[in-house]
């Protein structure tokens, strides 16, 4: 029985850093392409098939364990093996009735999650560099890795525990108060996440050549994109227009 999602490019999304809860579907449930409504990415076989028996066996007789997932494998690059990457992650089980409405939700958690990585690290470029810089060109890697790793715990509590029992009462759908409330403390995780990193970075990349005005802009701009009213990250998070962001963060 295969160990291995199925898609014949799953290796394309774990190049940068480990492999993280940006992966968790596709690896522990299916992955659905929102523009053309199918599945895009299944589990592994033999996870597809813990899932069903789960609750057809009447769940696990012993239920004291958390079942995960790990992951591993090689990038490769020329027929050569680059670097070794590993991960593992939590497996979720769902009665069928809530799987879909459980992962599309979680499709826009992790879609404002990789629109905040992306916003951090374009933040920390516009502080290091003047706007014709080369250099802005350059991905920088270990600050998208340290985003994914420093929201990874709550992301889990958010998805596991909070967002699980919103699902199986009922708690979501058109208009939910609840669902759009736990988006909202979502993204105010994103906004800590990401300006505490680049409080911790801004300076560092030109130190005894910081701009205090460019640093200052770049942070505001930030702050700017992970706001609940920035179209970008509304449309990410799926959150309508008259949600009330609350303060703080």
């Amino acid at each position: 029985m295969s160990l291995s999602p199925e898609r014949a490019d799953f290796a394309r999304a774990t190049k940068i850093g480990a492999v993280n809860y940006r992966h968790w579907l596709g690896l522990t449930q299916s992955s659905r392409d929102s523009t053309k409504n199918k599945v895009q990415i299944k589990p592994a076989p033999v996870v597809q098939v813990y899932n069903d028996r789960y609750w057809k066996m009447g769940k696990d007789e012993d239920n004291s364990q958390q079942p995960r997932v790990w992951a591993f494998g090689y990038v490769m690059g020329q027929a050569k093996a680059i670097v070794w990457i590993e991960g593992q992650m939590p497996i979720l089980v769902l009665p069928e009735e809530h799987r879909q409405v459980f992962q599309e939700i979680v499709e826009f958690l992790i879609s404002g999650a990789g629109l905040a990585a992306w916003a951090v690290g374009n933040a920390i470029k516009n502080a290091w560099y003047a706007e014709r810089d080369d250099r802005r060109k350059k991905s920088l890697p270990d600050v998208e890795a340290r985003f994914w790793a420093d929201t990874e715990p709550h992301f889990y509590d958010t998805a596991m525990s909070k967002l699980k029992s919103l699902v199986e009462n009922g708690q979501v759908g058109f208009e939910s108060p609840a669902e759009r409330e736990l988006k909202l403390k979502w993204l105010r995780v994103l906004r800590r996440a990401c300006l505490a990193i680049f409080d911790d970075l801004a300076q560092v990349g030109q130190i005894g050549q910081a701009d205090p005005k460019r640093i200052a802009r770049a942070r505001n701009q930030l702050r700017h994109m992970l706001s609940a009213k920035n179209k970008k990250m509304m449309n990410a998070l799926q959150l309508g227009p008259d949600d009330p962001e609350s303060s703080g963060g």
